[in-house]
């Protein structure tokens, strides 16, 4: 059984005033919502992320009840059409206002995160850095700005191993699109 989220009122009322700074970005207010619960569901402590685990880990704000959040959610993340370039784009220029005047660094490094299956993007067998060993994982290259006062990333792309790239039913399948499929392993998919 899946328990109830760990993020107090104080943490969700903070996440819920930031992503008001979004809602000229996305076409109707719902998405923003569903996107603030969303990230909600990805703060939450939980070993796996997946649909089920994080609509089970979400507290709805009363005007927004459903009686399936799994399927709510799931609509959000797969069907729901909104430009993270766009969101990239203000969340950047966010991260600019508060990091001006802050001597500082841009640093590439990789995120891995380990998958059980292989339908996920990118997932394959492949090296982790953090773990020192090869794992069925998927790989995210990111861009960070390292200042004094912390690091915020900048952009991020999920690498496309080249079996990967070179699989176009298995892209269809994932629903990449079209213009993140690039052959011979350097291969993005969405992100900054």
């Amino acid at each position: 059984m899946i328990g109830r989220p760990e993020l107090d009122a104080a943490v969700v009322h903070r996440l819920e005033e930031y992503m008001e700074q979004f809602r000229h970005d996305f076409s109707r207010c719902e998405q923003l919502r569903w996107a603030s619960i969303y990230i909600q569901g990805l703060l939450c402590p939980a070993p796996r992320k997946n649909v089920r685990r994080l609509s089970a880990s979400v507290v709805l704000p009363d005007e927004l009840q459903t009686r399936d959040t799994m399927q709510a959610l799931q609509h959000f993340i797969d069907q729901s059409p909104w430009d993270e370039r766009k969101l990239w784009r203000h969340y950047r220029a966010l991260v600019a206002r508060r990091l001006v005047g802050l001597p500082g660094d841009f640093v590439v490094d990789e995120i891995s995160f380990p998958k059980q299956g292989h339908k996920s993007v990118g997932v394959q067998r492949q090296y982790s850095r953090v773990v020192g060993k090869k794992i069925n994982c998927q790989v995210v290259v990111v861009l960070s700005y390292l200042t004094p006062a912390g690091h915020v990333p900048v952009a991020l792309r999920l690498y496309l191993p080249r079996n990967w790239a070179q699989d176009t039913f298995r892209l269809d399948i994932a629903g990449v699109p079209p213009e993140y499929r690039h052959g011979g392993g350097s291969g993005r998919t969405r992100g900054a």
